[in-house]
């Protein structure tokens, strides 16, 4: 029997569909990392789908959760505010 260890099988998982809190949580992640560079490799990282990653991306700048990096330099680059933080250890365990 060929088995994949589990590590390996969560990295490769298709991206998917979520809404709303788990979405935003899952970018908030992925943010946190910093180790993401642009929309596509954010969705990646969250494992979402780009459609999916842009709304929460986009909620989460409207509520001044996550703000851009410095554009000149990086475009498309974000970083998590204190009260992201904060959001991501409260709610996070709710979804994770």
């Amino acid at each position: 029997m060929n088995t994949v260890p589990a590590t390996a099988a969560a990295s490769d998982q298709p991206p998917v569909t979520k809404s709303g809190l788990e979405a935003e949580i899952a970018v908030l992640d992925a943010v946190a990392a910093e180790k993401v560079r642009t929309l596509s490799q954010l969705a990646a990282a969250a494992q979402l789908t780009t459609g999916s990653a842009r709304g929460a991306v986009a909620r989460l700048m409207h509520r001044g959760l996550i703000v851009p990096r410095d554009t000149s330099a990086r475009r498309g680059a974000f970083q998590i505010t204190q009260r992201g933080q904060s959001m991501r250890n409260v709610k996070g365990r709710r979804v994770r």
